[in-house]
């Protein structure tokens, strides 16, 4: 998570439905801020730990995560805009709609590749030794 202050608002849409709006503001109004974590305290989601679905603006699902007392989830800002997350507790459960962007496959017999945008690995699981990493 980075240092910059984000302002997060929270509004409860229908008291019976539990779905949540959460605004998001970049205060200084100067920079683009992309893939920000921003943490939203469970005890205003209705203090469930589980079951969330988090989507944003252009109705993508997005990934979540509880650490401690807390609903943390990726956001994009950009100065002048107030984008709105919608939080979902509790649906039924269905597969998540986000694309991963991890990749793990497995090269041949015995080699095994993992890796994302920023990082790369190819491991040797017959001698347990890492071949190539960057």
């Amino acid at each position: 998570m980075r240092g910059f202050p984000l302002l997060a608002a929270l509004a409860l849409s229908s008291p019976g439905a539990q779905v949540w709006t959460v605004r998001v503001e970049e205060p200084t109004g100067l920079y683009r801020r992309g893939d920000e974590v921003i943490a939203v305290p469970l005890g205003q989601l209705g203090g469930n730990r589980n079951g969330f679905r988090v989507v944003d603006t252009s109705g993508g699902e997005l990934p979540w995560q509880v650490a401690g007392k807390e609903l943390l989830f990726p956001v994009s800002v950009v100065p002048g805009e107030l984008p709105a997350y919608r939080v979902t507790c509790c649906p039924e459960p269905t597969a998540a709609s986000f694309k991963s962007q991890i990749t793990l496959r497995k090269l041949g017999m015995r080699r095994v590749e993992l890796g994302n945008s920023r990082f790369h690995m190819v491991i040797d699981t017959g001698a347990a030794a890492i071949i190539e990493a960057y």
